[in-house]
């Protein structure tokens, strides 16, 4: 059986903004999130994730609701690193985006797990792109939220500033 993805909503970002939200409609377990050429009025924010429970009336930002962990690489003109990341007790967020440094411009292409399912918890995965003139970091995170309750949206911010324009795409996978 072959993948399909099937486009739910795209946001053209054109001016500031400090959340893009989502509902999460169909019947997919599994969503994709795919975001190109995303700026923001501040350099070098990380980029949230968080979920709602109640058809987006709040975004669960408690302190230790969520994990995640991950692992990023820099390359500027004149020096590299890596590091790993995440963590320790939980967070008020899922990070799945760390601009590290001057980068301006970010991508990045999420899979969102178990949306809908009442047993298992709800996770994330995905790669991330973000970069200046001289200098690009790439990444993958993963990230949980663990809960018995349907995810019925989500919204993604940054932790700093507004959006200011880039693309970002939400498709369910048949």
């Amino acid at each position: 059986m072959a993948l399909v993805l099937s486009h739910i909503t795209t946001t053209e970002i054109t001016s500031s903004t400090s959340s893009v939200d989502y509902s999460l409609t169909g019947d997919f377990n599994v969503y994709q999130l795919i975001a190109d050429g995303v700026t923001t009025n501040t350099t070098g924010p990380d980029l949230w994730l968080r979920v709602s429970t109640d058809n987006g009336s709040t975004f669960v930002s408690t302190a230790g609701a969520y994990y995640w962990g991950g692992r990023y690489r820099t390359v500027g003109a004149s020096s590299a690193s890596a590091g790993n990341r995440g963590p320790t007790g939980g967070a008020a967020q899922i990070v799945i985006a760390e601009v590290v440094g001057g980068s301006t411009l970010l991508s990045f292409d999420y899979s969102l797990h178990n949306v809908k399912s009442s047993s298992q918890r709800f996770h994330t995965h995905g790669l991330f792109t973000t970069s200046a003139a001289d200098y690009v970091v790439q990444g993958g995170n993963s990230g949980t939220y663990n809960t018995d309750a349907t995810i019925t949206d989500i919204r993604i911010l940054p932790d700093t500033g507004t959006f200011e324009s880039g693309t970002i795409r939400l498709y369910g996978v048949a």
